[in-house]
């Protein structure tokens, strides 16, 4: 992204707005992925919507050839959500698509009405924020693995309080049984 005189980067050693060319690389992709679209600019003291359409995939978004270090063999994304603005920079409305992990299902949500539907179309001029899932991903057990670790380090714990607790009272009454 080259960032010009309308949207400058700040640079930390002179303290002041700099032309730059913005470059990124991808070393290691996570499990959920959350891709922040910038459908805001400022320019001469206003803010402005960008409104410029992003086609991207609901299934199989593949970042393969956009990573540096190769050694993680699944980079096939899926999406699970997205949220979208209507509206412009100063006001406006947010709604959300987010697929049902249990039925596999796509909802539109807005406000209090939902209705079943995937994103498409227009949504790509909409989108703002979207959530992707690797693939052989699983959410559901990754929070079961998590809440039995949690489950199993809390039932250890409170165990060895337990005992110490025990110990504690047994030494007191032996010691008090010795000294009688």
């Amino acid at each position: 992204e080259i960032l010009d005189l309308n949207n400058p980067w700040f640079c930390p050693s002179c303290h002041r707005n700099q032309c730059a060319k913005q470059t990124m690389f991808i070393w290691r992709c996570p499990d959920t992925l959350i891709v922040h679209l910038k459908r805001f600019v400022y320019k001469d003291l206003a803010s402005l919507k960008i409104d410029t359409e992003v086609a991207f995939p609901i299934e199989g978004l593949d970042l393969t050839h956009h990573v540096c270090n190769l050694q993680q063999l699944q980079l096939l994304y899926d999406l699970q959500s997205c949220i979208c603005h209507t509206g412009g920079a100063n006001a406006g409305h947010y709604t959300s698509y987010a697929k049902n992990v249990l039925n596999g299902k796509w909802y539109h949500y807005n406000d209090e009405m939902v209705l079943e539907r995937a994103p498409s179309g227009l949504d790509f001029k909409k989108a703002y924020v979207l959530f992707y899932q690797r693939r052989g991903y699983s959410f559901i057990h990754s929070l079961i693995h998590s809440f039995t670790h949690s489950f199993i380090h809390s039932f250890i714990h409170s165990l060895i309080h337990s005992f110490i607790s025990f110990f504690h009272s047994f030494m007191f009454l032996v010691v008090r049984m010795m000294a009688v």
